[in-house]
């Protein structure tokens, strides 16, 4: 080819071979719903990743993209921005980059974000490159991609690091039930219907406990009871869990926690052994006259680690167990030795040597 300049004038000539030609061939949601898929959960972080391709046969160097909000080519749908990007600057979700584009290759480019909102809806996402066309190309109508996110509302249940607000008894002893109260917040922006709470070991390998179900509103504060046996003394810790139905059932992301975090919490008892209670003889044994009220000195021993309530201390002839000489009634007797007298109402009509037989319980 060959021309002739008669006056001053500017040639431009695009050798297309050394010239790039990006453009956006995917835009993916990645989220803990699923990679590339469409809903992922409002207000919980997520990938955006646009892939791009030069088309071109030269390197494209620091390469940005850019993620809005928003349909930045919906009139006309020609893949070309509607305006500048100041234009759409409210709109902004952010930037990747700078990365190169090898020629005839892909580069990922990835920004993480959360949706934001309350409430179930759909937000339109746009990811371009270059589109302050810093970059010469063939062509500018196919530097961006427009997708829509479905954002979803989901239950998100929060323990605080002490979950166990109460517990009935107050010192748990082995072998014997153990309520506690669980105070659990639903800190998500959707209704945890018939959410599983339950007591286990610290390694989540066993349930030690009832698991109980509570559907818990948005936004509330509210408490559960659950019932934990321990099988041996002394100081242990056990995990308290929340499962969101969700969970249980696959599919149902409604009514899924995606955050589970503060979902566990462990808790530390000091178990404590059962009472343990035996009584003997204290001091000289009586000899009252026949049918003369008398009195026996005993010392009451409790050996376990727990109180003992309510506790009978009673006295009879081993030849009539069924009639009572005397009792004490709702005795307390603490951890150590208790010194008491039972009094014996009822007299022994025979005269000569009796076995007494003295009972705690």
């Amino acid at each position: 080819m060959s021309a002739v300049a008669t006056a001053n004038a500017t040639i431009t000539l695009t050798f297309s071979a050394l010239t790039p030609d990006l453009t956006v061939t995917r835009l993916a949601f990645n989220g803990d719903n699923g990679a590339n898929v469409d809903s992922q959960p409002i207000a919980h972080p997520l990938t955006l990743q646009a892939t791009v391709k030069n088309l071109g046969q030269i390197v494209t160097r620091n390469v940005m993209l850019y993620f809005y909000s928003v349909d930045i080519d919906a009139s006309p749908r020609d893949g070309v921005m509607d305006g500048t990007p100041d234009f759409f600057v409210n709109s902004l979700i952010g930037q990747a980059g700078p990365l190169n584009v090898s020629a005839g290759g892909f580069t990922n480019f990835t920004l993480v974000w959360s949706p934001p909102g309350t409430f179930e809806g759909s937000v339109t996402v746009s990811a371009v490159v270059d589109p302050n066309n810093a970059v010469k190309e063939l062509a500018e109508n196919n530097n961006l991609e427009v997708r829509t996110l479905t954002a979803f509302t989901w239950p998100d249940l929060h323990f605080t690091s002490a979950p166990v607000t109460g517990t009935n008894p107050a010192v748990p002893i082995v072998n014997n039930p153990v309520i506690l109260e669980i105070t659990v917040t639903n800190e998500g922006t959707a209704v945890a219907t018939s959410a599983s709470f339950s007591v286990w070991l610290t390694d989540n390998s066993t349930l030690i406990g009832s698991a109980v179900t509570k559907t818990v509103q948005r936004g509330e504060t509210t408490k559960v009871f659950v019932t934990w046996t321990p099988t041996v003394p002394g100081p242990q810790t056990i995990r308290i869990r929340v499962i969101a139905a969700g969970a249980i059932q696959p599919g149902d992301y409604h009514n899924y926690d995606f955050d589970l975090s503060d979902n566990f919490a462990d808790a530390l008892f000091d178990v404590r052994t059962q009472p343990d209670l035996s009584i003997a003889p204290r001091g000289t044994p009586p000899s009252p006259f026949k049918g003369a009220a008398f009195d026996l000195n005993v010392t009451l021993d409790n050996t376990g680690q727990t109180t003992a309530t309510n506790v009978v201390v009673a006295i009879w002839d081993s030849v009539a167990p069924g009639s009572w000489l005397g009792a004490l009634y709702n005795l307390t007797i603490a951890p150590g030795q208790l010194q008491r007298t039972v009094h014996a109402s009822v007299g022994l009509q025979i005269l000569g040597s009796h076995d007494l037989i003295v009972k705690i319980d």
